[in-house]
């Protein structure tokens, strides 16, 4: 199963993708590389994309100042052919290569700082608008505290250099700008169109694709960028996205050749044991923590002894066991392992016990009395088995 970064705990997670080399989806011309994206995308506006169905359509659209590369994800320049960085770490200067947006417009460095200091403005209510906070005064002017954006830690002193100024030192600052929320987006079409921005007919983009085509809840279409500065390197001329949230129906595509790869959403639980002993079913490690979030301004869940109680109860190990079954392992951190120069500090274990104790002390001896709650969940096939 793939959890999306937004939601985490109790199971840490491993991603699990289906891949096949291309077989076509039949009819007409060639459809080019079919994958199954999960949810329908809420946007794929850089700035704003908290999932990753929209992440994913974002990064083959938009590119950042590095990018990843390779399966070892090593990061690479992306819009910056080289960088700069201080003694003291924290600042940063980027050299822009010669670039264009898919309209013919050049690439400048301002576009980074309207994008960056976009993302950042309060009004824009960007959900991880905290990527940024990295930079000098961000957090300051997200929460409005400070008003003026040249007071932000980013400047273009000209068109082909981006001067970053950190607040403190951060050692992966480099792999934050390959994030979503980090990539830029073509100032002259957003302040033009607004939030219609990113409509195929206006959206215009700096990667290795363009927008062709996005029908809600059919498909997105995307098409090779000609005016990419590596075009030469890209070799699909033609890509198509399948949303669908249903795992049965998506593996159902995949297998008769409809999609080329699909994602956890394309893995029905009940067969992940067999799958795995396919030569086309692939799991590695997915950065991310699966938990739940509790409503600490509304009771039964403002008491402390409460939440401990539901935390100490869950069964992580059942759940990974018997439910997700694709090699996931349970968490006992919120920060996943891997992370360099981080001490894992780890959460305490399953103690039921302590459980029932902690919910009679907060007045709810054996549950009784305890009020009905509700969890709100997505709703892919294994959050609802989960």
């Amino acid at each position: 199963m793939r959890v999306l970064p937004s939601f985490r705990r109790p199971a840490r997670v491993l991603l699990v993708v289906v891949l096949l080399a291309m077989t076509g989806c039949g009819g007409g011309g060639d459809p080019g590389f079919v994958w199954l994206s999960g949810a329908e995308p809420e946007t794929i506006d850089p700035g704003l994309v908290s999932g990753e169905p929209g992440g994913r359509a974002a990064r083959n659209l938009f590119e950042g100042l590095v990018a990843y590369a390779g399966p070892d994800l090593r990061l690479v320049p992306g819009m910056a052919r080289s960088w700069d960085v201080s003694d003291d770490g924290r600042a940063y200067t980027f050299h822009l290569r010669r670039a264009r947006w898919s309209d013919g417009t050049p690439v400048r460095a301002g576009d980074f700082v309207f994008a960056w200091e976009r993302v950042l403005r309060p009004a824009t209510a960007a959900k991880y608008a905290n990527m940024l906070y990295v930079i000098e005064n961000a957090e300051a002017y997200n929460r409005g505290r400070v008003t003026d954006p040249a007071a932000l830690g980013v400047r273009a002193p000209d068109d082909s250099t981006l001067v970053v100024t950190l607040r403190a030192p951060c050692a992966f600052f480099l792999s934050l700008c390959a994030s979503t929320p980090m990539l830029p987006v073509p100032p002259h079409v957003v302040r033009r169109f607004g939030q219609q921005w990113i409509k195929p007919e206006h959206i215009v983009t700096n990667g290795a694709f363009v927008l062709a085509e996005w029908r809600l809840n059919q498909r997105m279409v995307f098409r090779k960028n000609p005016l990419y500065w590596n075009a030469g390197a890209v070799r699909l001329e033609r890509a198509v996205a399948i949303p669908g949230e249903n795992s049965n129906a998506n593996f159902n595509l995949y297998m008769s050749g409809v999609a080329d790869w699909g994602d956890a959403s394309a893995v029905p639980l009940f067969v992940v044991p067999e799958l795995r002993r396919r030569p086309d079913f692939h799991t590695g490690p997915f950065f991310a923590t699966y938990f739940y979030r509790f409503n600490v301004t509304r009771p039964p869940f403002d008491d402390v002894r409460v939440r401990k109680a539901f935390f100490l109860a869950a069964d992580r190990e059942a759940i990974t066991t018997y439910v997700t079954r694709a090699g996931q392992e349970p968490a006992h951190s919120l920060v996943p392992p891997g992370v360099a120069g981080y001490r894992e500090v780890r959460l305490p274990g399953r103690n039921v016990a302590e459980a029932r104790s902690l919910l009679a002390e907060a007045g709810y001896p054996g549950g009784r009395g305890f009020p009905r709650v509700e969890l709100l969940f997505n709703t892919s096939e294994a959050h609802k088995q989960i």
